[in-house]
């Protein structure tokens, strides 16, 4: 495992996240189930190369377990087998097609069909309420749901909350340029467009207009107004805001991930916070 790791961090392409993520696997010890900031940060780094993505995975070495946790919040939905194993066997026991690919995030797993639509399972219950409210409707700023409701498997553990399947349209993610345009507009304090979490008294997201007059970042802006109010005009509210939320439909950014309040929102710097700390404790701990 540690020579293919070695081996992929020479590669000039991998992103800085990741970089950072593979060292953490060359100093701590085997998790019991892949992290699933990992398995993501993984999944979207090599999403355009699905063989390099399969080897790194399969080099992981993931001791045995009694139970499989999908959302990584409340840990409170849990079953007796993988993720990918229940999903594949929901999708062949009920004939919905053939699989092209399977990617993971924080809250769930997804496989990308050739049918050109999208059959998740997710453990987040507010995505599912979403995505109930979004059923039968042509969305030009959120991915279109065709349905959403409660999985019905034999893979729960006794004690596991409900997960949730959903069928969403198939959309194209960010090019690495579209990443960029965005992650250089916003949303932090010192990009050109800031989005407030904090001030409003009823707990609103507040998107600020870019200050630096640039043409993309107005895009940028004008797309997560549009996204915001196509949420809003459900009911709910848009309060996760970030690129590894989103895709791009009809040549705009476009809501992709229906979770209001996904704790895995990874754009670059949150992944390095993230793993910055776990190096830090770890190599407080090894040195004790």
């Amino acid at each position: 495992m540690k020579h293919l790791i070695n081996k992929i961090l020479k590669k000039e392409h991998i992103s800085q996240a990741t970089n950072n993520l593979m060292q953490e696997l060359l100093i701590e010890n085997p998790p019991k189930q892949i992290d699933t900031s990992l398995k993501y940060a993984i999944d979207i780094g090599y999403r355009d190369d699905p063989e390099l993505r399969k080897d790194i995975l399969q080099s992981i070495d993931v001791p045995k377990t009694n139970e499989y946790i999908i959302d990584a919040e409340h840990k409170l939905v849990k079953f007796t087998a993988e993720p990918e194993v229940i999903l594949k066997d929901y999708i062949e026991r009920h004939s919905l097609g053939k699989i092209e690919d399977i990617m993971s995030g924080g809250n769930g797993i997804a496989a990308l069909m050739d049918s050109g639509k999208v059959i998740k399972i997710t453990g987040d219950k507010a995505e599912h309420a979403q995505a109930q409210k979004l059923i039968g409707k042509e969305n030009e700023y959120i991915v279109n749901v065709f349905h959403s409701h409660k999985l019905d498997t034999p893979y729960y553990t006794k004690d596991s909350k409900e997960a949730y399947l959903i069928v969403l349209e198939l959309i194209d993610h960010p090019t690495k340029e579209e990443e960029r345009t965005f992650n250089e507009c916003c949303c932090r304090e010192d990009n050109p467009i800031l989005v407030d979490f904090t001030t409003h008294p009823k707990g609103e997201v507040t998107i600020h207009p870019p200050t630096d007059g640039t043409t993309k970042c107005r895009r940028v802006y004008d797309d997560l107004i549009n996204i915001s109010k196509e949420v809003k005009s459900t009911g709910r509210r848009w309060t996760d805001i970030g690129v590894s939320n989103l895709g791009i439909k009809n040549n705009h950014f476009t809501l992709l991930d229906l979770g209001t309040n996904d704790p895995l929102s990874l754009d670059e710097q949150e992944v390095k916070k993230l793993v910055q700390n776990t190096i830090t404790k770890t190599i407080h701990r090894l040195s004790n």
